[in-house]
């Protein structure tokens, strides 16, 4: 019997076996890419500009997305739900929170994650520490103080300046960064001060920026607050210069306010805004086409790339730590930190009633 086994169970082996090779190779679909965005609550419209811009991307690769909502529980619900969907990379992220309750899950499975919202610094400063696996795209929190403080090198010299905030905890943050940019350099403001916001009358204020001699104010406030101290300071007889940061692309903060004075100065997030976008000024602008959506767009030709480039998790890792990825926004790479080489802040000037770039070169990212 043990003979008449091996007689015939040879042959139908055999016969499985090229029966299996006449049968054509099934392709293996492709690992999908997570994204995960605030997709309901407050913010959905920007976790929608997140998918929208993974979309636009995918070429042909599955895009999987999951809801964060902008919150810690909600960041590690959707993580275990990427995870199980087989994503091998995850981009996406507005907040801190809802990022750093990821990080672990999907750390664990060796997935990495590139961050395009998330401008806490602590994010990459403490990678090295954590082990996370996570890239950011997005600018850090220090980039809008960097950014000003180049600006106003480039634009005022060595003249003198004032500080101006509205009180805020992220504006008093912002001018605090700000102002040590520059004190390291041997640049101390001539004043630094705190305006009441949402005041219909600034004329002490602007009283005592005239008297402190500056004749240049760094502003982190809304339109309103800096139209009205602008105005008065003329009314006054004593106009002054003024860059202020992104809190000036607040329309919300405008109201009923004067219109910023021409020339007024601000720097932003290159492409974010749509009253800054110089294709189609006066335009409807789509807001699921603005904001976050050319970020995600490039984060997404990364993860392309990468994942191209990788075989396993190590790979994926050292190709993101590595590489120089083809982009709509240019080259990028990342440092050791894991931050990217993109230059996120424009100059931008207040101009027939909207914010424009500053010279061509601005216009054409």
């Amino acid at each position: 019997m043990p003979v008449c086994f091996r007689t015939f169970a040879a042959p139908l082996v055999l016969v499985s076996v090229l029966g299996l090779a006449a049968v054509p190779a099934r392709a293996q679909a492709p690992a999908p890419i997570g994204v995960a965005a605030p997709l309901t609550g407050p913010v959905a419209l920007l976790g929608r500009q997140i998918v929208a811009g993974a979309q636009a991307a995918s070429g042909g690769t599955p895009i999987l997305s999951a809801d964060t909502r902008c919150e810690a529980e909600g960041g590690a619900e959707a993580a275990r739900q990427l995870r199980a969907g087989g994503a091998r990379i995850v981009v996406g992220f507005l907040c801190a929170e809802a990022l750093e309750a990821a990080l672990p899950i999907l750390g664990e499975a060796g997935i990495p994650t590139i961050a395009v919202g998330v401008r806490a610094d602590r994010i990459t400063d403490n990678r090295a520490r954590s082990g996370a696996l996570v890239w950011r795209l997005g600018p850090r929190s220090d980039a809008e103080a960097q950014a000003l403080a180049r600006a106003i090198r480039e634009r005022w010299g060595a003249a003198s300046f004032a500080l101006v905030d509205d009180g805020g905890t992220e504006s008093r943050a912002l001018v605090d960064a700000v102002r040590a940019a520059l004190e390291s350099e041997g640049r101390a403001p001539a004043i630094a001060v705190t305006l009441r916001a949402g005041a219909a009358n600034q004329s002490l204020l602007a009283g005592r920026l005239a008297a402190s001699g500056a004749r240049n104010v760094v502003i982190a406030a809304g339109p309103g607050d800096a139209a009205v101290l602008a105005r008065d300071a003329a009314a006054a007889g004593t106009p002054f210069a003024l860059i202020g940061s992104e809190s000036l692309f607040d329309e919300r903060a405008a109201g009923e306010a004067p219109e910023l004075p021409a020339g007024t100065l601000a720097v932003a997030e290159r492409g974010f805004y749509p009253s800054s976008d110089p294709a189609a000024p006066g335009a409807d602008v789509d807001p699921s086409a603005a904001g976050y959506r050319r970020l995600a767009t490039a984060a997404v030709e990364i993860a392309n790339q990468a994942l191209r480039d990788a075989g396993d998790t190590a790979e994926l890792r050292d190709a993101l730590a590595a590489g120089d990825f083809a982009t709509i926004l240019g080259p990028i790479s990342f440092d050791e930190k894991g931050d990217s080489s993109l230059d996120h802040f424009g100059l931008y000037e207040w101009r027939d009633g909207r914010f424009q770039p500053t010279d061509a070169a601005e216009a054409t990212r």
